[in-house]
């Protein structure tokens, strides 16, 4: 996904707060499990239909 310098700089400084409150660890499982996502599934997910089963990663 393309985003404006602006919407980027937000992005990072909000990933990087998840990262600090997380842990390395637990946001790396967790980046990867959503990476792993389908369009479909990230949909679902973001719509509170999606199954608690995580994805294979």
């Amino acid at each position: 996904i393309v985003l404006a310098p602006m919407d980027r700089q937000e992005f990072e400084r909000q990933i990087e707060a998840a990262r600090a409150a997380l842990g390395e660890d637990v946001f790396s499982r967790e980046w990867e499990w959503g990476r792993a996502l389908t369009w479909e599934q990230a949909a679902a997910y973001a719509l509170g239909e999606a199954s608690t089963a995580a994805p294979q990663v």
